[in-house]
């Protein structure tokens, strides 16, 4: 997470990053999407609840629709805040004030990456990837699937998981570069 120190400004660049995320998750948490509020599916098939007649409405669908707002929802408030907290580290003088602004920040935070968490596990569920259209043929209707919360949600599965795997390769081959003894000859050189 972010580790930030109350007696410093709080950085231009995350405010400005924060901004940015706090407008990509409005569009989503606040409806300007096409996407419907709602759509349940099945941990067991491939269709989702109201698409065929012969389904019968019982307690193992899962409303996929309402999971992903909520997390949308929780993230765009999360950014919210963060742009509001940080635009108020800039004001704000008071050590004592500073020091719970910035814990303040740094739960916000966490409770952004456990709302990611959350995202991932639904999308990457079976009902996820229903409710998301990925079993959708290209002539089918894409009425009352949630197409556009699937493919962001899709999209930073992969830009997150590619990050990790970047950065655990660069720490891996910086590892395995680095020498841990110095060769005989540095040594004679020095004395």
């Amino acid at each position: 997470m972010i580790n930030v120190e109350h007696n410093k400004q709080y950085s231009a660049g995350l405010l400005m990053m924060n901004c940015f995320w706090a407008l990509v998750f409005g569009y989503f948490a606040l409806r300007f999407d096409s996407d419907p509020e709602t759509c349940e599916a099945s941990d067991i098939n491939d269709f989702r609840w109201g698409r065929a007649s012969n389904f019968q409405r019982e307690e193992r669908f899962i409303d996929v629709g309402f999971r992903f707002r909520l997390t949308l929802t929780i993230a765009f408030a999360s950014y919210a805040m963060m742009t509001v907290l940080g635009s108020l580290s800039y004001v704000i003088t008071s050590d004592t004030i500073r020091k719970l602004l910035f814990f303040v920040l740094a739960l916000v935070n966490y409770a952004v990456f456990f709302a990611w968490i959350f995202a991932f596990y639904v999308r990457v569920q079976h009902s996820g990837k229903v409710c998301s259209g990925d079993y959708l043929d290209s002539n089918d209707s894409r009425e009352g699937f949630l197409i556009e919360q699937g493919r962001f949600i899709k999209i930073a599965i992969v830009c997150v998981l590619t990050l990790v795997t970047a950065a655990v390769t660069f720490v891996l081959c910086k590892i395995i570069r680095t020498p841990t003894q110095k060769p005989a000859e540095t040594e004679l050189e020095r004395i």
